[in-house]
């Protein structure tokens, strides 16, 4: 189980229903819609347009394509760029019916090198293609940064650039990998033909072969282990003392941090996208616990904290769930950052820890990746909450 899995199952009744109505809706258009794709869109008799508009009953924000497939056709219903939307688009997957001829996807694929021409950019882009190259570069959280240059506006080119790289990539890996994006617009005029030379022309094949070669880069560079295979004592740490943050960010009172590289803690820190696939090549999901100090239990020493990420480590590493990744201290709390491959037993796991040493009344469960990052779980759950 995922963290998209486990904040799915915890949707409401009501929007469970929602979903269950849509389907039934849908599968009573199957046939219809089925003459249509597999006319060319000659046999109108029912529309696509329409038969999604059911959609809205479930949220007005998830977007929807057709296409094809290796089953016949295939319907990609996605959160886009809204990525609190990601548990929602889980979950219609998850109940989506199985259809002889239909496949259902909740994120977009790669276009194929035909689909990224001009022609098929600017109809995704709706409106002209700006951009004459787009130049990629590693980001200090170990994501990859873009840059989109060309004749728009800096808004406009980075707008364009991730649009792209999203085509390009398919939205699963754009969402684990694509970091900032940047807008860098061509000078104009003589000074620009003096700097720059002629306009250059948008070549997405050597653009994409650039972005693949430094993702793959990227990937290379995770750790070899996973968390839980390898004893605290046998890793490298790297202290962080942390200078005051606003305080709408996660954990702004952390003073000191102690993580196994710079990398991760930028990421773990700084606030962004977060995707576990950046950092973990063994399918290793990241959350954290967050302990109140208090009188009873004010971990006033490091030790203390240590003692708790030990546990936590050895119980999660028994089975395979996972093990500890990171820790600090806060004015407030601590916090301990946790690898799980299975998130679902690994939060029942880090609850067992919890309640023998005492601490899980006040303690809660957070989650890194996009769109999860409001989802609170409390470290004793109640025995009915799903899992």
């Amino acid at each position: 189980m995922d963290p998209y899995d486990y904040a799915a199952a915890r949707l409401p009744s009501d929007r469970r229903a929602a979903v269950t109505a849509f389907w039934e809706h849908f599968i009573r258009h199957t046939d219809g819609l089925d003459g249509c794709f597999s006319s060319g869109m000659r046999d109108r008799s029912t529309d696509p347009v329409t038969v999604m508009a059911a959609l809205r009953e479930v949220s007005p924000e998830l977007m929807w394509e057709f296409g094809p497939s290796q089953r016949g056709h295939a319907l990609c219903i996605t959160a886009e760029w809204r990525d609190e939307l990601r548990p929602l688009a889980r979950l219609m997957r998850e109940m989506a019916p199985d259809l002889p001829r239909w496949e259902f996807l909740e994120a977009r694929r790669p276009s194929a090198p035909e689909e990224l021409s001009p022609a098929n950019l600017s109809g995704r882009l709706q409106g002209a293609l700006r951009l004459t190259d787009v130049t990629a570069k590693p980001g200090l959280d170990g994501r990859i940064d873009l840059v989109g240059h060309g004749t728009g506006s800096a808004d406009e080119l980075s707008r364009q650039a991730l649009v792209f790289a999203s085509m390009l990539l398919g939205e699963a890996e754009e969402r684990d990998w694509i970091g900032a994006c940047d807008g860098e617009p061509e000078k104009s005029g003589f000074l620009g033909m003096f700097r720059g030379g002629p306009k250059r022309q948008f070549d997405p094949l050597a653009i994409a072969e650039r972005l693949h070669d430094e993702i793959a880069r990227a990937r290379a560079a995770r750790p070899e282990r996973p968390y839980g295979e390898v004893s605290l004592d046998d890793r490298p740490t790297t202290l962080f003392r942390l200078t005051p943050r606003a305080s709408e960010q996660p954990r702004a009172d952390l003073v000191t941090y102690a993580a196994p590289s710079e990398v991760l803690a930028r990421a773990m820190l700084g606030g962004a996208r977060f995707s576990s696939g950046c950092y973990s090549r063994h399918g290793e999901w990241f959350i954290y616990l967050r302990v109140p100090r208090s009188l009873e239990r004010p971990f006033d020493n490091v030790d203390d904290r240590s003692a708790l990420e030990q546990a936590l480590h050895e119980a999660l590493s028994e089975d395979g769930l996972g093990g500890f990744v990171a820790g600090g201290h806060g004015e407030n709390h601590v916090y301990i950052d946790l690898a799980m491959r299975d998130v679902g037993r690994g939060i029942d796991r880090v609850s067992e820890v919890m309640a023998a040493a005492g601490l899980a009344r006040d303690a809660t469960i957070h989650f890194f990746d996009q769109g999860l990052t409001a989802l609170i779980i409390p470290a004793a759950p109640p025995s009915s909450q799903v899992h």
